[in-house]
């Protein structure tokens, strides 16, 4: 599993090269809008047609220091 912590309503953990998301989550000192899927480390959403997205994304109401977001990773 890996972890990234940041400010801002939206954050992303990188399950890094050779590796991708099979699940993830988020938590933190606002409340969790969703997490998803991704295909790059600013969080845009993997679609239908992505295949082993790398990222996982969690977004919040609002920034908080302890707002983290988890991926699930597996080799590819």
């Amino acid at each position: 599993m890996r972890t990234a912590t940041a400010t801002s309503g939206k954050v992303t953990a990188d399950c890094l090269a050779g590796n991708h998301a099979t699940g993830g989550g988020g938590f933190g000192g606002n409340n969790l809008d969703g997490s998803y899927p991704s295909t790059d480390a600013t969080g845009t959403p993997a679609t239908a047609a992505s295949t082993n997205p790398r990222f996982w994304t969690a977004t919040f109401a609002s920034g908080n220091m302890s707002n983290t977001a988890y991926a699930i990773c597996v080799p590819n």
